[in-house]
């Protein structure tokens, strides 16, 4: 039904905690398999479930040991995975997301990106330019500082797309956080992404 609408499936939003999530009794292999069954190119996942302040060196490694091992199974199906960019997790900030980035490197793991939630332009606009190299797909919103039109956020998302777009490759772009969850206002954010992302297609 997908297809046949002319939608295209981005990932698979898995809700795996890497380095906790097996202990809890979510095993990856679920997460795979349904990323298979919808042909999804990649699996969202989180960095762990503590920030990289309170993980500290030991919780920080058990997260990269299950993140090599869930991308080395992902990637024999054909599959990446990719880390939500987001707090409480080890990609909380562009510091600690840049050294994930470092300790992955050569693995099957990529990024998503998000603007960090009250943080100035110019700190967010470097932790996209940062992951550009590892970047997948962007989840879109705009905070000041709490949940906003989208609208009022089109300056800062003109740019951050020109950022994303250097790169030459195909991010897929979706909405979160609508003022107050409303249908209305989801429909009006759509109508603004679109715009705004109509010349990159």
């Amino acid at each position: 039904m997908t297809a046949a609408a002319g939608l295209h499936i981005p990932a698979y939003g898995s809700y795996y905690c890497a380095g906790t999530s097996e202990q809890a009794g979510l095993a990856f292999e679920a997460a795979l398999a349904s990323a298979i069954e919808l042909k999804a190119p990649t699996i969202r996942v989180w960095a762990g479930s503590q920030g990289s302040v309170d993980a500290g060196e030991a919780g920080r490694m058990l997260v990269i040991n299950d993140l090599c091992r869930i991308s080395e199974m992902a990637r024999k199906a054909g599959i990446s995975v990719s880390l939500e960019f987001h707090g409480g997790t080890l990609t909380d900030t562009n510091a600690s997301t840049i050294k994930l980035m470092n300790e992955l490197s050569g693995t099957n793991v990529f990024f998503y990106w998000q603007p960090p939630v009250n943080q100035p332009f110019e700190y967010c606009r470097e932790g996209l330019a940062a992951v550009l190299p590892r970047l997948t797909n962007i989840h879109a919103f705009h905070w000041n500082p709490e949940r906003r039109p989208l609208a009022e956020g089109i300056p800062n998302w003109k740019k951050y797309l020109e950022i994303a777009a250097a790169d030459g490759k195909d991010h897929y772009v979706m909405l979160e956080f609508v003022l107050k969850n409303s249908e209305t206002q989801f429909y009006a954010d759509a109508a603004i992404l679109k715009e705004l992302t109509e010349q990159y297609e």
